[in-house]
């Protein structure tokens, strides 16, 4: 389940994030071997030259067709990162005490094999402080020089052509009711 497409729009990416709820998906599993190979063919697209997934997840992968090994190799070879994120003590409590959600039993050792497969780093957050900490930190590990198109800022000239043809007809017709008659 991919929140929105890749995008440097960071706003419309915050507002996507901001509409998700704990349990929207009607879902009985967690399938990271999945999620891993969607964006790893998604990101395959792009003229890039680092190509990084940031998973972040409470729970052990327990549905999907892919192991969560195997489509890290696939990631692999298609030359994407993969920081896992592990959110949550590991055992079954609240999560980063989000109410509803309970179920924290990830396994930290097949998310750092996925990061060390894929050239990424695992992380653990027990808090939203040392998430924030490690988001920071994948941040500081990734800095890239990717240039942004040029931002184009159009502006209206018609106002001026109007003004112009305005104050030229009414000069015209200003000058015909100023003009004498003529006599046939």
């Amino acid at each position: 389940y991919s929140v929105c497409p890749l995008t440097l729009d960071h706003t419309w990416l915050s507002e996507r994030l901001d509409e998700l709820r704990v349990g929207a998906l009607d879902s009985n599993g967690t399938a990271i071997g999945s999620a891993i190979a969607a964006a790893a063919t998604r990101l395959d697209t792009r003229q890039s030259k680092t190509k990084i997934v940031l998973l972040v997840t409470d729970g052990a992968s327990n549905s999907g067709s892919l192991t969560p090994l195997q489509a890290a190799d696939a990631a692999a070879s298609l030359k994407t990162r993969i920081y896992t994120v592990a959110i949550g003590s590991g055992k079954k409590k609240d999560t980063l005490n989000i109410p509803g959600l309970t179920r924290a039993d990830y396994d930290s050792r097949t998310l750092a094999d996925i990061a060390t497969t894929t050239g990424g780093k695992f992380f653990q957050a027990t808090d939203m402080e040392s998430l924030r900490r490690t988001f920071s930190d994948i941040d500081a590990l990734e800095k890239s020089d990717a240039k942004r198109a040029p931002a184009f800022i159009s502006r209206e000239l018609y106002p001026w052509f109007l003004g112009a043809a305005l104050f030229f007809g009414l000069l015209s017709v200003g000058s015909l009711s100023l003009s004498p008659p003529t006599l046939p």
